[in-house]
């Protein structure tokens, strides 16, 4: 059973489809193999309507992702970019998570996809507003086992679907062990990021994050860049070992389903006493108030969809499938 309702709708092949009638088969290649690219975009409640951040930025990654695979997108920018607006019209939502996947059918089963045509594109969307589902405004990671994929092993800045069981290991072995996310290393040995985020740490009034050469860099992990330009915080990319983690002054993850979370225990080892930093604060405020579009400098990110100016009625039984 999913978990999306029986009457939302998502956008499949550019087409209307209700989510229960949306299915693939089991023979599907992006299934067997894990050969698809994705995106999470979010979008927020402004007045009268949503405001969708960096939406742009999003779609473009999405393509990206799709060439760095050598997967051919069969639909045109602009189309899978309105695709997304419709669908929160569509289904009447304004904070929502929205998932755009693109994933190779069951044209052929060989790890080499023979019918590189066979290309199928899924938009669905749903309300999300709190991805670690916690009542606490910060978290427990723990730092995995699990090492984060070599950029000379897989093509680290796409964001594909079989990458993700990297994560998932990782992810596991935190839960099971109370924590709530795993912060995995590179192959090197320095800090990479999370199961689903970027991670940045404050010391001396100094924010640092890891480089990009291992990790995939993160719209939000940009976003905080943007932020920190106009404060008197220097922001520096450099190597981190576990020392530098266990000796921060704050830190905290990020990224579009997490947003910005502040972190307060690694390991076994207590960050700033357990509570949540001014700097991560403030940087969480900031952030919260450019989603929503109230950053003058920063509205060229949101894409408003105001509903009294849009579709609200529902679609027919002849646009549906």
């Amino acid at each position: 059973m999913s978990f999306l309702k029986k009457d939302a709708l998502v956008w499949y092949n550019g087409q209307w489809v209700l989510a229960q009638d949306a299915n693939i088969s089991v023979m599907s290649h992006g299934l067997h193999y894990g050969s698809g690219v994705f995106e999470g975009v979010r979008s927020y409640p402004i007045e009268k309507g949503s405001a969708i951040f960096r939406l742009a930025d999003h779609t473009k990654r999405l393509f990206n992702s799709a060439k760095l695979l050598n997967i051919g997108i069969p639909f045109e920018y602009d189309v899978i970019f309105d695709a997304q607006k419709a669908l929160l019209v569509h289904n009447k939502l304004s904070a929502a998570y929205i998932r755009p996947l693109v994933f190779y059918g069951d044209a052929s089963l060989g790890v080499y996809p023979i019918h590189k045509q066979d290309v199928n594109v899924a938009i669905a969307a749903w309300p999300w507003e709190n991805y670690f589902n916690v009542q606490t405004n910060s978290v427990k990671v723990k730092i995995s086992t699990f090492r984060r994929h070599n950029p000379n092993s897989i093509l680290t800045k796409a964001k594909a679907t079989g990458y993700y069981v990297n994560s998932l290991l990782a992810l596991q072995e935190a839960k099971a062990l109370g924590y709530h996310e795993a912060i995995l290393m590179d192959s090197d040995g320095f800090i990479a990021e999370g199961s689903s985020s970027n991670i940045f740490i404050v010391k001396d009034n100094v924010l640092y994050t890891p480089p990009d050469a291992h990790i995939l860099p993160g719209i939000t992990r940009d976003t905080i860049f943007n932020i920190a330009k106009y404060t008197p915080i220097p922001l520096i990319e450099k190597n981190m070992t576990r020392n530098d983690l266990y000796l921060a002054d704050e830190a905290f993850l990020v990224g579009t389903a997490v947003e910005l979370m502040p972190i307060t225990q690694v390991d076994q080892i207590s960050i700033n006493q357990g509570m949540v930093g001014p700097i991560a604060m403030h940087l969480k405020n900031e952030y919260h108030q450019m989603t929503r579009g109230k950053n003058d400098l920063y509205q060229h990110w949101v894409t408003p969809i105001l509903y009294e100016k849009q579709r609200t009625e529902p679609i027919t039984e002849a646009e549906i499938g």
